[in-house]
């Protein structure tokens, strides 16, 4: 006896068959869509090599297909502050400035120094300004070209009482190769009469003389402060 007739169950597919499986059990994309992302990776851009899952929290890499990852600001370490600038400190240019210029401020308070004398008191009137100026004008050496160096200072400021003293010097010998009988010139006296010229020096010296000494290296020492002060 014939049994009634049963349509065969659903197999999912044309013709029965079942879809291919992929190993491991997963199935197959359907035709046309993309593949899954593998498991506990990231997507890779179009053509990139695959890489390998990362653990939860690890960092994951910047940049696209072609491009290395991104470094921080200035290299590994983050941010490099740039390197201090070079000093421009040159300490015998300095010093050298100095003498040359405890030479001309001697030679100018010299003249200075003649131009003070009163033939009817005979009296020397002196400036306190005036030790102010060449202390700065032996200074600027180091004010400039030794910045905050108070060896090349000290320096300076010896160098400035030097130059009051032998400017008085240089101002004693004009004065004699004027007023006392003499072909010798101011200069002759100074360097071939030079302790001569100290003991005569020496005898008209006053408390207004040390006074000045001592206002020399203090206008030396002032001007390197204050230009420091002004220029980093």
């Amino acid at each position: 006896m014939s049994q009634p007739w049963q349509p065969a169950p659903d197999s999912g597919g044309f013709g029965g068959q079942q879809p291919p499986q992929q190993p491991g059990g997963a199935p197959q994309s359907p035709y046309g869509a993309p593949p899954p992302p593998p498991a506990g990776g990231q997507p890779q851009p179009y053509g990139a090599p695959p890489q390998p899952p990362q653990p939860y929290g690890a960092p994951q890499p910047q940049g696209g297909y072609g491009y290395p990852p991104q470094q921080p600001y200035g290299g590994p370490g983050g941010f490099m502050p740039p390197p201090p600038s070079a000093t421009r400190n040159n300490v015998g240019l300095a010093i050298l400035l100095s003498v040359l210029g405890m030479i001309v401020g001697a030679v100018i308070y010299g003249y200075i120094y003649k131009a003070g004398f009163d033939e009817d008191t005979g009296e020397i009137t002196q400036f306190n300004w005036l030790a102010i100026g060449v202390g700065v004008l032996v200074g600027l050496g180091p004010a400039f070209f030794a910045k905050n160096n108070w060896g090349a200072y000290i320096t300076g400021a010896a160098l400035a009482v030097g130059a009051m003293i032998f400017g008085g010097m240089f101002g004693t010998a004009l004065l004699v190769a004027e007023y006392f009988p003499t072909d010798d010139n101011a200069f002759t006296i100074f360097f071939q009469y030079f302790g001569d010229t100290w003991n005569v020096f020496e005898e008209d010296l006053a408390a207004i003389d040390y006074i000045l000494w001592a206002l020399a290296p203090v206008g030396a020492i002032g001007i390197g402060q204050a230009i420091a002060r002004r220029t980093p």
